[in-house]
């Protein structure tokens, strides 16, 4: 399998390039929790020796690379952080996209920790900055044409209820509590689908998704982009499943992010109104995370995705909300835990 990327690379570098680079070397890089895959690729250029990185998908009847490279260009032109495309073939499924190194967020933080409070900073101004200056509805990018609906919210807590309960743990969910789920579930998405406004939301924004290259913040894995509560990426961000941060820190970049949107012209109107939003997103974006962590290792075998379901449970079950709008449904799913 690795042979067929490395042959693959070559084929397309000589598309790519009108003169094929010199003695490139190929390295496969380990995978997200995508499909794709990614080679860097070495080579030299003029007697200097030069990084890409090769995205590979694996589909190439789909549209997700149109959508990758749809939404970089609207990143890019509103100055947002992103990595450079050198070029691509549609019709291979393949980009050549800047090499940004292997240092995400997280690992910035294992390495150095006295800079938390800095790359966070920077990881907010980004978020407010891109929630204000995208012009929802002025400007063409299938962003604007898909949203986080009822539907969408739905198939993600449903997709936590079948892979986590009944495929990792093994449980049948009795059908008086079955119909509880369904009941808290749907009152949970619709409350969120009717959230407003809607913004440009990255819908990853978390700390293995934002890279530091020469100290500043990328971003990655942004192709699945679409309206939705502004919420939304900063509950990606604070209550994250690969990092636990100190409560006195959340609050303390949340409140930085008030302070940027009000620099941004985008002040938040109503703070309280927003926190309760702030905290059903974080219900059900952890829920939908435990479901793809326990999707991993039931569908494809990554056990390393397991450790990550215990420190998002904690975050779910400090969810001021477990003792109020969504009590019932806590009760009945705490039983099957």
């Amino acid at each position: 399998m690795i042979e067929e990327y490395f042959l693959l690379s070559e084929k397309v570098l000589s598309k790519l390039f009108r003169l094929p680079p010199k003695a490139p070397s190929y390295f496969l890089l380990k995978g997200d929790a995508s499909e794709r895959n990614f080679v860097r690729i070495k080579y030299y250029e003029k007697s200097q020796i030069k990084n890409s990185i090769l995205m590979i998908y694996p589909n190439r009847e789909d549209n997700s690379l149109k959508d990758y490279l749809d939404i970089q260009r609207l990143l890019k032109n509103h100055k947002l952080p992103v990595p450079e495309v050198f070029a691509f073939s549609i019709e291979d499924a393949v980009a050549l996209l800047e090499d940004l190194g292997d240092q995400t967020l997280l690992q910035a933080l294992s390495r150095h920790p006295e800079e938390i409070d800095s790359l966070y900073v920077e990881a907010i101004e980004i978020l407010a900055r891109m929630q204000s200056s995208l012009n929802v509805g002025k400007e063409e990018s299938i962003a604007f044409k898909r949203k986080f609906d009822t539907e969408k919210y739905l198939y993600e807590l449903n997709f936590f209820r079948k892979n986590y309960i009944e495929n990792l743990l093994g449980k049948k969910i009795q059908k008086e509590h079955s119909h509880i789920f369904d009941q808290g579930f749907y009152k949970m998405s619709k409350m969120l689908a009717e959230y407003e406004p809607l913004v440009f939301t990255h819908r990853d924004y978390h700390s293995r998704n934002l890279m530091v290259k020469k100290g500043k913040i990328v971003m990655i894995d942004f192709q699945d982009a679409r309206l939705g509560p502004p919420q939304y990426d900063l509950v990606s961000l604070l209550k994250d499943s690969y990092v636990s941060l100190e409560e006195a820190f959340v609050e303390k970049m949340i409140n930085h992010y008030f302070i940027m949107r009000e620099n941004c012209n985008f002040p938040v109107k109503d703070k309280v109104n927003f926190m309760r939003f702030f905290y059903i997103c974080a219900l059900q974006r952890n829920l939908k995370a435990i479901g793809t962590f326990a999707f991993q290792k039931v569908s494809r075998g990554r056990e390393d995705y397991l450790q990550y379901i215990k420190p998002t449970f904690e975050y779910v079950k400090k969810n001021p909300l477990i003792k109020g709008d969504f009590a019932i449904l806590w009760e009945v799913l705490s039983k099957y835990l």
